[in-house]
């Protein structure tokens, strides 16, 4: 009888292929049972272990409908509070009485931004244009010049005879959703576009027109509004969700690479070697493939040559060149197959200046780094200096009448380049800048520099990101005071390295607090838990690579730990508190552990946990044979001296003349940076992520997978984690991994909660 009613019932009912308890097949069963009714040799204990793994199955599928019920109304609690906050920011939009309410530094840098906007700075044209042409003075200069103004030239007038289609329409609206300011509704009524054919002809056709006239085109009547939003750093930036040059960017970007590949213009500090030295160190010791030289020009070339500016439309969604004021907690649910070098250009700034720090201190005994950062960069930069700086480009009309047009934005409020005098690159990510060298003299030319072409263009220098260090000896005094920071690390000149400052981890836990008690849904809170945790990490230094090394790694550790533990009330856990609030809402008390960070998609709460990969980071580095230094680089050096050396010798006759000798190891030596593979190979080595130890799979876990819907090849590190970790509690509960019925779980509705954006407590 009870496997009758299991048959019949709908919320009972096996399908074809799943087993009870994962060990009885239910055709099987039946087939059993009525052998047993008149098989005297099929003992009483063996039928009471089948009526056992039916009541189990009945008490595990009572339980998946409960946590069903349970996860409708977090869903349905985060959707009415959603609508509340939707109705009360109803004065947000155009047309309607806006209501002043914010935070004090919302109204302090609102009142700022104004001031920066209405109040242009007053530019020398002609000192900017005397500057301009003097950085190609010399003949291979202006002939690079002229090249590249023909080609500006060339492509944008090209760009005006162009038609504009559908499809075109549909890469500008994704990288319009792209934007994390764009807010929910404007999403909303985009994706829509993005689905009707016929709204993307329309606005096709419109554009067209409109970048055919160009030249007469003006802004709407009522002005644009400006809505000032919070980031996560506590920044609040003012957001006018437009779309403009995402044509022009990879014309512009064409253009600086090929400026940057002219030798004649472009200078750099890699040690010059004549005809004749080149032949002989091919001669001693083989064809160059592989140098630090190389290792930067791949970098400069690859993220920070107009960094900021797309390589084509295709890539227009993706994030402007890895700048970002929060963290995508997503990153957790990557799989990560090989080791690779950071892939943004913040991160890489960060593994770079380390890198450079341990290279520098031992083959030079010192190592200066200066940084910077460009106050108000955006709407601080004079639309003479864009105007004039475009025009000297070779931009032709009618694009800078547009541009003239365009950069006079009515606005309404609602609620890279190298020092070329002093040969340094400029590591520049959108208003950041970062310099280093071993020569304190240089970095001091360079500041000089930076402080006069910032005063020709109506720059200023933000004094509270300003600072610079010096390894292994005194600050020069024309260099700038003050910390040199990146994200929530300070770097510490005594040991070369980077150190997290626990002041800021202070502020922060209280911000976390904050922002956890203004939420009012437990899916919110989640969010909050998971997006601020992946913002700290990431600020910490994220993914250390092994120029950061263990102890960095293990000092993230303990931060997060820290945050995690000190930012909740009576320094909890997350799960405890959540478990608290399901219970006290919900009625609910008896949850496992690990349903909490099992994915929305699949019935849980997808709570995340940066620690998991952490430790397991920490553990690869802990068992990695070599050292993070470059230390090993001088006996390997002199190996690879010797047995060149050995290889010359007994080809002498063949290959070297009368008078000819093999390289000294003063020369060979002179090209550590320049030449040499092996510094090279290390180099690139100490700036890549290693991978965390794997989670390895279990015969436990493979036979829970097994009456699951879970594959584990194709999950990510912290899936593999949970699974591992809270596999076999999960299933106690639950029959299998699955909390909820996939059929039971709107999955539209949870794609909208994923997609929507986070409303921080302003």
């Amino acid at each position: 009888m009870l496997f009758d009613a299991i048959k019949e019932h709908p919320a009972l009912r096996l399908g074809q292929e799943e087993t009870l308890g994962g060990m009885l097949n239910q055709d099987n069963l039946q087939v059993w049972l009525d052998q047993a009714r008149v098989d005297g040799s099929i003992s009483d204990s063996i039928v009471r272990g089948w009526i056992a793994a039916l009541e189990v199955h009945i008490r595990t599928a009572g339980q998946r409908l409960e946590t069903a019920k349970l996860f409708g109304n977090l869903l349905n609690e985060w959707l009415v509070d959603d609508a509340a906050q939707a109705t009360a920011s109803d004065a947000d939009e155009p047309g309607a009485e806006p209501v002043e309410v914010g935070r004090k530094e919302m109204f302090e840098q609102r009142e700022k931004l104004e001031a920066l906007i209405f109040e242009a700075p007053s530019i020398d044209v002609s000192a900017l244009e005397s500057y301009l042409l003097n950085l190609f003075s010399e003949p291979d200069g202006q002939a690079a010049l002229t090249f590249l103004r023909n080609s500006i030239v060339l492509r944008t007038e090209r760009l005006l005879k162009e038609t504009i289609s559908g499809d075109d329409v549909k890469w500008i609206i994704k990288s319009i959703l792209d934007d994390a300011n764009v807010s929910d509704t404007k999403r909303v009524s985009l994706r829509g576009f993005l689905e009707n054919k016929i709204i993307l002809d329309e606005i096709a056709s419109v554009l067209t027109v409109n970048v055919a006239s160009l030249a007469s085109w003006t802004w709407a009547d009522g002005g644009v509004l400006m809505e000032m939003r919070r980031a996560l750093n506590g920044k609040y930036r003012a957001a006018t969700d437009p779309y403009v040059g995402l044509k022009l960017q990879p014309i512009f970007k064409d253009a600086f690479r090929t400026l940057y590949h002219n030798k004649a213009v472009w200078k750099d500090r890699a040690p010059r070697f004549t005809k004749e030295q080149n032949v002989q160190w091919q001669k001693s010791i083989g064809t160059v493939y592989a140098s630090i030289a190389l290792c930067r020009m791949s970098l400069q070339h690859e993220q920070f040559i107009a960094g900021q500016l797309v390589d084509s439309v295709d890539q227009a969604n993706k994030e402007m060149a890895g700048y970002r004021e929060g963290a995508n907690d997503d990153a957790a649910s990557e799989i990560v197959e090989e080791e690779a070098p950071a892939t943004t250009v913040p991160q890489a700034l960060l593994h770079l200046v380390s890198t450079e720090c341990q290279l520098a201190r031992l083959l030079h005994g010192q190592f200066t780094v200066l940084t910077t950062d460009l106050r108000w960069f955006g709407p601080s930069l004079a639309h003479e200096s864009i105007l004039t700086i475009m025009k000297f480009l070779g931009l032709p009309e009618p694009w800078l009448t547009f541009l003239h047009t365009f950069l006079r934005m009515p606005l309404r409020f609602g609620t890279d380049a190298s020092v070329r005098r002093t040969q340094l690159f400029l590591w520049r990510n959108h208003d950041d800048v970062w310099l280093f060298d071993v020569d304190s003299e240089r970095c001091a030319a360079a500041w000089t520099e930076m402080q006069h072409f910032a005063g020709l263009t109506g720059l200023e220098f933000n004094d509270e990101k300003t600072g610079s260090a010096s390894v292994g000896g005194n600050l020069h005094p024309g260099l700038p005071r003050g910390d040199v920071r990146w994200g929530f690390l300070k770097f510490n000149p005594e040991d070369a390295r980077f150190d997290i400052d626990q002041d800021v981890i202070d502020k922060h836990i209280e911000e976390l607090g904050r922002q956890l008690r203004a939420a009012r849904t437990v899916f919110s809170k989640v969010n909050v838990w998971n997006k601020y945790l992946a913002f700290i990490k990431c600020n910490c230094g994220d993914r250390p690579a092994r120029c950061l090394g263990y102890d960095h790694a293990r000092a993230m550790a303990h931060a997060i730990a820290r945050v995690q533990k000190s930012a909740l009330p009576g320094g909890g856990d997350i799960v405890s508190y959540l478990r608290t609030i399901i219970s006290e809402r919900f009625g609910v008390g008896d949850l496992p552990e690990g349903w909490f960070y099992i994915p929305m998609r699949a019935g849980g709460l997808d709570l995340r946990s940066p620690l998991a990969e952490l430790f397991a980071v920490m553990d690869a580095l802990r068992r990695e044979k070599t050292p993070a230094s470059f230390d090993p680089c001088l006996e390997e050096e002199r190996v690879y001296y010797r047995n060149c050396q050995k290889s010359w010798e007994a080809h002498v006759d063949n290959i070297s003349s009368a008078g000819e000798s093999f390289i000294s190891w003063e020369e060979y030596i002179r090209g550590r940076e320049a030449q040499l593979h092996i510094w090279a190979q290390r180099y690139d080595m100490l700036k890549r992520i290693p991978l965390p130890s794997p989670v390895h799979k279990t015969p436990a876990v493979e036979a829970l997978l097994a009456r699951s819907n879970g594959n584990w090849d194709s999950m990510s590190f912290f899936d593999k984690w949970v699974v591992s970790t809270y596999g076999e509690e999960v299933a106690h509960k639950f029959g299998s991994f699955d909390p909820v019925d996939s059929t039971l779980i709107p999955l539209g509705m949870v794609n909208v909660f994923t997609q929507s954006r986070m409303k921080w407590d302003q």
